[in-house]
This record gives C-alpha cells, structure tokens and sequence, in this order.
C-alpha cells in the first residue's frame, strides 16, 4: 500500500537540541495537562498520542518514544505502514530501548474510546517476564516529528495563558518561569505570543492586589 508523507523542515543540531530542552522543560512542569507525554526518566518520554496534524493519524495505532538523540516508534499490533490498521481495546505489555538506553517494561491500555493509556512503567519482571512483547523499534527522523514536539510545548504554554486570563494563581516559582521562559523562547510566534501575555497578565494581577 502506497501512501504519502507530510513534507517537512529539516532542523540543524543546535535546533533539535534546543527542542528538546523546550519539550523536556513544558512536560515536566505540565504533567497533567499533557496527560498524552508520560516520563519514562529524566530524560525518556513515552508519547501516547499525537496532535499535530501531520502525525494525528497515528493516534490509537502508535506510540513514541523520544530522547536526546533519537526519536523511535513502535507500531502496536494490529496497526500497518501509513497509520492504517486497527489495534484492538486492551492491555498491552511492551518493552522498549533506545540504542545504548535502559530498557522500559510498559503497559499501555487501549480504551474502547480508542485513547492509548500508560498504565504502568515497570522495573524488569521477574515472573510474567514472557507477557512483554519486544516489537520492533522504528526509526523516525527527528525533524519529522519537531512540529509534534513544538505542538506539545504551544499546548503547555496556552493553558499558562488561560489560566493567566483568568486571574488565577501563577503555579511556577520565578526559576522555572525563568527556566521555562529561557528554553521555550523563539520556538515559535505562538510560543513567543503566549509567553509575553502571561507574563503581562501576571505582573499586572500583583501590581493591582
């Protein structure tokens, strides 16, 4: 079966580095509201689903395993080439490794909805060692998958901005505003957007009280 890919920008080293820090910084500080990005450590996550719109069609079928220097995916069974196929509801043991990583034994759940679920990251069973599937490791080129990871920070950073524009409370210390400020800025104008009007918003709350 044939099918087509999304054209894409390649990004030098320096930028895919800097996408990182970004992504890294915005999923630890946002971890329920990027409920989608799972920690696997400090510096491997686990993505369970997709929004931009050139990866969304491998929700369900996909997930991603993204770290410093390597982006993978495992197709789950049932799911084909091209975001075609079908995985069926359930829970799926898998284990996964980048080149010269740990291994992580993981349980993802299908729900009938279709969302794809971490339930469980386990240290090295020792009896149902057997149950976790070892499927074959894809590669993906990091700049394919930049746009979902900038996706994933613009996510982060405008639930920063409702939560400014509603007056409630800021949740950050001014390190990891400082922090996060620092590593997102000029990732995109809609990053950049976001990042100015919270910070006008916030200072302007506690200049008025």
């Amino acid at each position: 079966m044939f099918y087509r890919e999304d054209a894409f920008d390649v990004l030098g080293p320096a930028e895919l580095t800097a996408l990182f820090e970004a992504f890294a910084c915005v999923v630890r500080l946002h971890p329920v509201v990027l409920y989608w990005v799972h920690r696997l450590d400090a510096r491997e996550y686990l993505v369970s689903s997709f929004r931009h719109r050139s990866m969304v069609k491998y929700s369900e079928l996909e997930v991603v395993h993204v770290t410093p220097d390597e982006i993978g995916y495992y197709r789950l069974p049932g799911a084909r080439i091209g975001g075609g196929g079908r995985v069926e509801p359930g829970l799926y043991s898998l284990a996964i490794q980048a080149p010269g990583g740990r291994r992580h034994y993981l349980r993802i759940r299908k729900c009938g909805h279709g969302q794809l679920h971490l339930d469980e990251v386990c240290e090295r069973p020792e009896r149902d060692a057997a149950s976790f599937q070892s499927l074959p490791r894809h590669t993906l080129d990091r700049s394919k998958f930049a746009a979902e990871m900038a996706t994933v920070v613009e996510r982060g950073l405008e639930w920063d901005y409702q939560r400014a524009l509603l007056g409630e409370p800021d949740p950050f210390t001014e390190a990891e505003w400082g922090e996060m400020t620092r590593k997102c800025a000029g990732l995109s104008p809609r990053a950049d957007a976001f990042l100015a009007e919270i910070r006008r918003r916030d200072r302007s709350r506690r200049v008025s009280t």
